[in-house]
């Protein structure tokens, strides 16, 4: 069963992160362990690419964590979620 809602956040994020990018091999998603959250999840961004996903003042990253906060919190359970550059 978590198995299932870790491949609903990773698609969703993957839905909403490939908006903001060109190609689709310039990012990953990964689902951490974390004891403050049900899921942590951490998306990795090319350095090329992230700008784009953070956005002018971080709206971009701001409105993404947003809507995956909604869908958590629509499931009961909390989540956080980072950006990072590789």
């Amino acid at each position: 069963m978590k198995k299932d809602k870790e491949n609903n956040y990773i698609s969703l994020t993957n839905e909403l992160v490939g908006i903001f990018v060109n190609d689709e091999a310039s990012f990953s998603i990964k689902i951490l362990d974390s004891d403050e959250y049900d899921y942590y999840i951490l998306v990795l961004v090319s350095e090329d690419e992230f700008k784009k996903i953070i956005g002018y003042g971080g709206k971009n990253a701001n409105s993404i964590r947003n809507i995956i906060k909604a869908y958590a919190y629509k499931n009961g359970e909390r989540v956080r979620i980072e950006f990072n550059s590789f």
